[in-house]
């Protein structure tokens, strides 16, 4: 135990606490410590602060005040204080910086040493911005904030208080792009997805900030000259990045600058007045029939089965496949309902999972056919559930048991474990090369792409008497208000009009059509969609339709289909 000496001396009027101990090579320390009690009348208090400093003081752990956080400094100021103020005053301070100006600061991660006055302005300026403070409460912080700030003057941490040149109630200070960017990134953090503000985050608080820090932009500067936006994405793209990913940052600067016009600080938003990069054009690989017969034997056993057959049949998203629930599969009436999913995102600094009860988009929520294959596979798994929780007994996870795609521990399998192991299954079988997306690839362009206009221009052939009904049945698919019911179609002579290469996939769509009855948009697209996701595959097509052809009056065959085509 290291022995401190102490003596009081009077300085500027008041009393100042003198420290005095031997280090570890026996040489003499001193250090001053202001009291900030007047010399008249204050003695006692005085020495018994001094008394009380001796005994908590640790030289051996004692760190320079100038590299203490600023919040760490007010809170050592206000507990510093307390004999120095009167007892409502001392509560007034209390509550004022433990509830505002601590808090605000905190996220800033400032010593003291390098506080300056524009971070002052900053905080007066997101108070009454964003805050609304009023006038009075502005004028209460900002003395608080110059009796905290000459306190350290006083006790020579700080040369010259920052607060001295800072006027709480100006509006026209400066404002750092920077500053402005933080600010705006928090207050959407309430306002969009948990999964979208973390890419706002990613991209924020990890690139476009660490850029413009070391150059002190303000609004005003970003406004004038939208050439330092376009030197950032060039830097960028010199870096190596990819035209999209800088086109990603450009749509974060440019919404947090078109909120800064909006409400009035800038006049103009300066990111439309800037040269974006070029999108480049991704081109999917895709699998075709043979390939993905392959694919399906290749991954009979493995983990990641179920999310293959149900995105390369039903054209589901890996969130979709993670997040089917037991309640959406409907085993009477033959029907899967899409309408849960399971994302991850970084929250805080930690990957998390978020399970929500809706999909990517009001569209995504549909329900399909539930195929016999399918049925099977659901059934077995069902089976094996039941089992490992009987084996596993108390080490079995019962929080997911209304999950289907879990482990045999019963934990639920990751989104992420989809997209990572599925390349590396298909290294390790020597196959081509394809994102797990990639797999709904055929699904989604056959929807969503090519149907609706396809249709129109294959009915208008083949029924010329019928444009009314066909303008009808186009309109309903694009959304229109139309009712008219899009006519099924079979026989196989009614396509002779289509080219080679998209008969077969017409004859499905028409199948698929009879198949489910449906008029409304939804339904066509799903009926027609799950139907010719599965055209890549003959065995997979062999297992999901079942339905009598009128051309060979016969279960729907490949040979039928080949002479049509």
């Amino acid at each position: 135990m290291i022995n401190v000496a102490g003596h009081l001396r009077e300085q500027n009027g008041t009393y100042q606490m003198v420290l005095s101990w031997k280090d570890a090579n026996g040489k003499r320390r001193t250090k001053s410590i202001s009291t900030g009690l007047p010399v008249k009348g204050n003695k006692k208090r005085a020495e018994s602060l001094l008394r009380q400093t001796q005994k908590e003081f640790n030289p051996e752990t004692m760190q320079q005040v100038g590299d203490l956080s600023v919040p760490e400094y007010l809170t050592r100021w206000l507990r510093e204080s307390v004999m120095n103020l009167s007892p409502d005053t001392y509560g007034r301070y209390a509550y004022d910086m433990g509830r505002v100006i601590i808090p605000y600061f905190e996220r800033k991660r400032l010593s003291l040493k390098a506080l300056t006055p524009r971070d002052l302005e900053t905080f007066f300026r997101y108070e009454r911005q964003q805050e609304e403070a009023t006038v009075q409460q502005l004028l209460d912080w900002h003395k608080e904030l110059t009796d905290a700030l000459q306190y350290a003057v006083d006790n020579n941490w700080l040369k010259v208080s920052p607060i001295k040149e800072v006027d709480p109630c100006l509006d026209n200070s400066p404002v750092l792009f920077n500053d402005f960017l933080m600010d705006w990134l928090k207050m959407m953090k309430s306002r969009v997805e948990i999964t979208t503000y973390t890419s706002y985050e990613r991209a924020i608080v990890h690139k476009i900030v660490p850029y413009f820090e070391p150059l002190h932009y303000t609004l005003q500067d970003m406004e004038q000259h939208p050439k330092y936006i376009q030197d950032f994405y060039q830097h960028e793209l010199d870096r190596g990045l990819t035209a999209n990913t800088v086109i990603h940052y450009h749509a974060n600067i440019r919404k947090c600058l078109q909120y800064a016009f909006q409400i009035g600080m800038i006049r103009s938003n300066p990111a439309d007045r800037v040269e974006r990069p070029r999108k480049e054009k991704f081109k999917s690989e895709i699998y075709s029939g043979e390939e993905l017969e392959q694919l399906f034997k290749a991954i009979q056993g493995d983990p990641s089965e179920f999310g293959v057959i149900m995105a390369a049949f039903y054209g589901l998203r890996r969130s979709e496949v993670v997040g089917l629930k037991w309640d959406a599969i409907d085993f009477e009436n033959k029907k899967i309902s899409i309408q849960h999913t399971v994302v991850t995102a970084k929250v805080n600094g930690t990957l998390t999972e978020i399970a929500r009860d809706k999909t990517k988009t009001k569209s995504s929520c549909r329900t399909l056919p539930l195929i016999p294959a399918c049925e099977q596979m659901l059934n077995k798994m069902k089976k094996e559930q039941e089992q490992n929780r009987k084996v596993c007994g108390k080490s079995y996870c019962t929080d997911y048991l209304d999950y289907i795609y879990v482990d045999p521990m019963g934990k639920r399998i990751r989104p992420d474990f989809l997209s990572q192991h599925f390349p590396d299954f298909l290294v390790a079988h020597q196959m081509k090369r394809i994102r797990f997306h990639d797999l709904r690839h055929p699904y989604v362009k056959h929807t969503t792409k090519i149907f609706s206009l396809r249709l129109m221009d294959f009915q208008a052939q083949a029924y010329p008497d019928a444009r009314r009904k066909t303008r009808g049945a186009c309109q309903l698919h694009r959304g229109g208000q139309s009712q008219s019911p899009v006519r099924p179609l079979c026989n196989r002579k009614r396509f002779s009009c289509l080219p080679p290469q998209s008969k077969m996939s017409w004859i499905l769509y028409a199948i698929s059509m009879r198949l489910s009855g449906y008029t409304s948009t939804r339904s066509i697209s799903s009926s027609a969609s799950s139907v010719v996701s599965v055209s890549a595959s003959k065995i997979a097509l062999d297992a999901f339709l079942r339905l009598s052809c009128r051309a060979c009056s016969s279960c729907f065959c490949f040979a039928c289909a080949n002479t049509a085509a």
